[in-house]
C-alpha cells in the first residue's frame, strides 16, 4: 500500500486561495449593491412638474409618486405649485398637476362616443358646356361632352400588390413599451392612487399656504370627480375591470377622509 502523506503547505495554499476568491467576490458584491441602490439625484422643482406631462406612462407614474412624497413633506414644492407665473399672474403650475391627476382620476370612466362624420359621397362628373365662336374650329363632334373623361378610373396598386409580412427579430423589445403600464390597457392604478394622494394633499395644505386661492377655484369639481370614483368602485363590475381595485379605494377613502377632517 502507499504511504499516506499529507502536505500541510499545499493545504495552506488552498485555504488562502479560497479565502481570497470569497473576499473578493463578496467584496465585488458589496461595491455593486451600493451603487445600484444609491439615491438619485433630486429632480428640481421646474423637472419634476415637467415631467408629469410626459408621453411614457414609466416617468409619468414616477413624476407622480415622486411628487405625491414631495407635497406631503416639503413645503417649497407646494408654495411653488400655489404660486403665480410672473408675468402674467396665471396659476400655471396648478393647471399642469390639477389636469395631469384629473385626467387619471377619471380614465376609470366610459368616454362618450364621439358622432362619426359621414363618408363624402362619390364625386358627380361635371358638364361642361363648349362655346363656338366664329374664329375657333371645332376638333370634336358637337355630341360629345366632357363627362366621357369620368369614366377613366385608375386601379389601386395598394390594394391589389400584396401586403408585406413584417418579421420581427427582436420580440422582447415589445415588453420593454409597456412597462409602467397596468394589465388593464384602459386603468392606470399606480397613476390614479398617487394622483389620488397629490390632489388631496394639496387641498388640505391650501386652506392655510394658498395665498392667492388656485385651489378653492376648482374645490368642487375636485371632489365631484373623487366622490365620483368612490362610487364607481363600490360597482361590482368596475372592481373586476381593475387590477388591485382595493388599493385604489382606500386610497380614495383617505383622501376624502383627510379632506373631510381639514375642511369640515
Amino acid at each position: 500500500s502507499l504511504p499516506c502523506r499529507v502536505s500541510l503547505s499545499l493545504g495552506l495554499a488552498m485555504f488562502s486561495s479560497c479565502y481570497l476568491l470569497t473576499l473578493c467576490h463578496n467584496t465585488r458584491l458589496g461595491i455593486f449593491s451600493i451603487f445600484l441602490t444609491s439615491p438619485l439625484p433630486q429632480l428640481s422643482q421646474s423637472q419634476l412638474l415637467e415631467y408629469l406631462s410626459s408621453s411614457s406612462p414609466l416617468l409619468q407614474t414616477l413624476s407622480l409618486q415622486s411628487l405625491s412624497r414631495h407635497v406631503t413633506l416639503d413645503h417649497n414644492i407646494r408654495s411653488h405649485i400655489f404660486s403665480l407665473s410672473q408675468p402674467g399672474g396665471h396659476p400655471t403650475n396648478w393647471k399642469t398637476v390639477s389636469k395631469v391627476c384629473l385626467d387619471n382620476i377619471n380614465s376609470i370612466f366610459p368616454k362618450p362616443d364621439t358622432p362619426t362624420a359621414a363618408p363624402p359621397g362619390p364625386a358627380t362628373p361635371t358638364v361642361t358646356s363648349m362655346t363656338s365662336t366664329p374664329t375657333m374650329r371645332r376638333l370634336a363632334p358637337a355630341n360629345i361632352t366632357g363627362a366621357g373623361l369620368q369614366d377613366i378610373t385608375a386601379t389601386d396598386n395598394k390594394s391589389t400588390a400584396p401586403q408585406p409580412l413584417l418579421i420581427k427579430l427582436f420580440p422582447s423589445f415589445d415588453n420593454f413599451r409597456t412597462i409602467g403600464k397596468s394589465s388593464d390597457k384602459s386603468v392606470n392604478v399606480m397613476s390614479m392612487v398617487s394622483s389620488v394622494e397629490v390632489i388631496s394633499q394639496l387641498i388640505c395644505s391650501s386652506l392655510q399656504e394658498d395665498k392667492f386661492g388656485v385651489v378653492q377655484r376648482d374645490l368642487s369639481n375636485i371632489l365631484t370627480n373623487l366622490v365620483k370614483l368612490d362610487n364607481e368602485l363600490h360597482n361590482k363590475r368596475t372592481q373586476q375591470k381593475i387590477v388591485k381595485a382595493s388599493v385604489l379605494k382606500q386610497a380614495v377613502k383617505s383622501g376624502l377622509y383627510k379632506i373631510a377632517l381639514i375642511i369640515g
